[in-house]
């Protein structure tokens, strides 16, 4: 598996294994990429797109996480697709966030995790990210199977990690 940034050469490819349904959503983050705002990575297997995360720079996309976790960087929008969950690329994708973040000389790492999603939070744990005790909740429209445009309402907790 290689993980690395997302270019604009990668967006048909990206839309065509981990369809957007017409919300663009990355070529958005691509376009954050390019405002230095954040950094997209993208996890390949076998020259296609299995896997995509978010680097916030400027830290959780909430105000009130964001004020009490002043310098640190937010992982977000981590997603794989459903053949390869479970093998390890979200765990990889973390780990590629948490070097990048490293190296622009930051010491902790943030992660966003819904309340629900409890595998994912069981591995945020394995990796060493501990609950701050902060919550917020994310609303967003995504477009079900159908195409039709749907409200999703998520509780997250905030996670936080010393690298």
């Amino acid at each position: 598996m290689l993980i690395r940034d997302c270019t604009v050469d990668d967006l048909e490819l990206l839309e065509e294994c981990m369809p957007t349904r017409g919300t663009a959503a990355h070529a958005s983050f691509l376009a954050r990429q390019r405002n230095g705002e954040a950094t997209y990575l993208v996890a390949w297997y076998d020259g296609k797109p299995v896997g995509s995360g978010v680097i916030r720079w400027a830290g959780d996309r909430d105000p009130a996480i964001r004020a009490a976790l002043p310098g640190c960087p937010a992982i977000s929008n981590l997603g794989v697709t459903p053949a390869r969950q479970g093998q390890g690329v979200g765990r990889q994708l973390t780990l590629a966030a948490e070097d990048r973040i490293r190296r622009r000389g930051y010491t902790r790492a943030g992660i966003g995790v819904g309340e629900d999603n409890l595998r994912a939070a069981r591995l945020y744990a394995r990796l060493g990210y501990v609950d701050t005790g902060l919550r917020c909740a994310s609303r967003y429209d995504y477009p079900d199977q159908d195409g039709v445009l749907r409200e999703v309402i998520e509780n997250d907790i905030a996670m936080v990690r010393e690298l």
